[in-house]
């Protein structure tokens, strides 16, 4: 048997690479290790993460979801809704138990199992499909955002349309009900888990529309879905009321609340891996699917308008847009006919090359004892460690983002002017009352800071600077000052300033231990 050449080899190699490369497993393995990698480098702790571990520690010392908010001093809505409140008792189980390595355990979890959903819906869907693991890779990498930071609530969603799309695609396209019989039991979790419900809804309800002669099954689940409000701890028509109320409220102030051409880069993704599936089903003319194009469409339109559903967007394409991908792929290499095996063998290669490479760094990262750490530093942990451990009690007015870790922390010694659960907590002008009690150099922000009537102030070392008045002027006095924040207070016969600019908190001694 004549020997190979080196050039004969490396084919050979690269072809064997190419067909494992279609195997389910492996596409899962490749798409992880890219996707752990990705959120191994973002492990900065989430603002709004600790009112979340506080809801759920005060749900379970009172072995009740509580209906009043006991963190703000500010005006408050009558009835405090939490539509999150069953990821506030899993996050804080996570933090009481596990600490920072259980919120990154936990962040990785949600994430594989998401991904391994996503391969397991577009091979039910399409059998054959040689480029697949680049594919799910690159939207799922795309789709980042949605396990980003530490863990967020809308992680269980991102979990939850994934295991929905399976039972849709189990009974369109294989005639097996089981799945979306039992789907019903999906929305009690998901609608205590996070507002994300909704969009399980609009996606069995465009199923509904058009699932041809198959409707009335569908059409069951789907007003058992609608009645899922009624299993939360706030009763169907107050529920469904604030669902309602939150999904049309504007936020203009909050970025993620933004259309995605706010940020070039994700629009810049997003477009690039559209584009495929879109000139593929402009080739396939007619013979596209209903449902799987609208749903695609209906994503889409959801991404477009506000960047926190581009992974949304992103999932759907991967389970679902295979099939435009495939069409694109056979026209590109029937056009360029040279490339048709060049092409996927230089991939492959290049595909080990970086997993190879990805493997390494993951298995050096693991190694560090900071890659079980998250990162405090965007938040002021000086000041409120400062207070927390000064025997202090008052009314603390903090901005937006940093409400939710000065809650944590000190309540209940302080209550607090406003955090990150806007829609279900406070009113509107408690939010503009808020804001404009920072700008105490404006006629109007006097107002707001007279109204509030803290008793303590944390604001941003830059607005007080040192040796001079400072923005708020008399009878506001600094007592506390680091490089990132000062406390002030009004409160006669504390003087002095501590300085703590040489020696600043980077981090909470014990970042997950009550007061309460």
């Amino acid at each position: 048997m004549p020997q190979m050449s080196s050039s004969q080899q490396l084919d050979n190699l690269a072809d064997r690479l190419n067909h494992a490369l279609t195997r389910p497993f492996v596409i899962w393995a490749v798409a992880a290790l890219a996707l752990i990698s990705k959120l191994l480098a973002t492990a900065t702790v989430d603002p709004d993460l600790f009112a979340r571990v506080a809801m759920g520690r005060l749900t379970l010392s009172q072995d009740r979801v509580p209906l009043t908010d006991p963190f703000a001093f500010t005006t408050v809505l009558p009835h405090w809704i939490d539509h999150e409140w069953l990821s506030g008792v899993v996050f804080y189980l996570t933090a009481h138990h596990l600490g920072d390595a259980g919120f990154l355990a936990l962040k990785f979890i949600l994430a594989i199992l998401s991904l391994g959903l996503v391969i397991h819906v577009s091979t039910q869907l399409i059998g054959d499909f040689t480029g697949r693991y680049l594919w799910i890779t690159l939207c799922v990498l795309h789709a980042a955002s949605a396990w980003a930071s530490t863990v967020r609530c809308q992680a269980f969603t991102y979990l939850f349309i994934p295991l929905l799309y399976l039972a849709i695609v189990e009974h369109k396209e294989h005639g097996r009900a089981f799945l979306l019989g039992l789907s019903p039991l999906l929305a009690i979790p998901w609608i205590n888990m996070h507002g994300g419900y909704a969009l399980g809804v609009c996606i069995l309800s465009i199923y509904c529309v058009f699932a041809s002669g198959k409707r009335a099954l569908p059409i069951l689940v789907l007003g058992a879905w609608c009645l899922a409000p009624a299993v939360t701890p706030y009763g169907f028509i107050e529920f469904s009321s604030y669902l309602i109320h939150a999904l049309s409220m504007q936020r203009p102030t909050i970025t993620e609340w933004l259309p995605v051409w706010s940020e070039p880069l994700s629009l810049v993704g997003t477009a690039a891996l559209m584009f495929p599936v879109i000139y593929g089903a402009a080739k396939k003319g007619r013979t596209h699917d209903l449902f799987y194009g609208a749903i695609m469409l209906f994503s889409g339109y959801c991404a477009f308008r506000h960047i926190r559903f581009v992974p949304f967007f992103m999932l759907t394409l991967a389970c679902f847009g295979g099939t435009y991908v495939q069409t694109f792929a056979s026209i590109f290499t029937a056009r360029f006919r040279h490339l048709s095996t060049l092409l996927p063998r230089a991939t492959a290669l290049s595909v080990a090359l970086v997993m190879v490479a990805l493997t390494l760094r993951l298995c050096g990262a693991l190694l560090k004892a900071d890659t079980y750490h998250l990162s405090y530093n965007h938040l002021p942990v000086g000041a409120i460690e400062w207070l927390r451990a000064s025997g202090r009690t008052g009314k603390l007015l903090v901005d937006f983002n940093s409400g939710s870790f000065a809650l944590w922390r000190l309540y209940p010694h302080f209550k607090i002017s406003l955090d990150g659960r806007y829609e279900e907590t406070y009113p509107t002008q408690t939010f503009l009352d808020v804001g404009m009690a920072f700008r105490p150099d404006l006629p109007e922000g006097k107002k707001a800071l007279e109204r509030l009537a803290p008793t303590y102030i944390l604001a941003e070392s830059s607005l007080i600077p040192p040796n001079k008045t400072n923005l708020f002027g008399p009878p506001w006095r600094a007592i506390y000052r680091d490089d990132r924040a000062t406390i002030l207070t009004s409160v006669p016969g504390q003087e002095g300033l501590v300085d703590s600019t040489l020696s600043p908190t980077l981090r909470p001694v014990d970042p997950w231990a009550p007061l309460f």
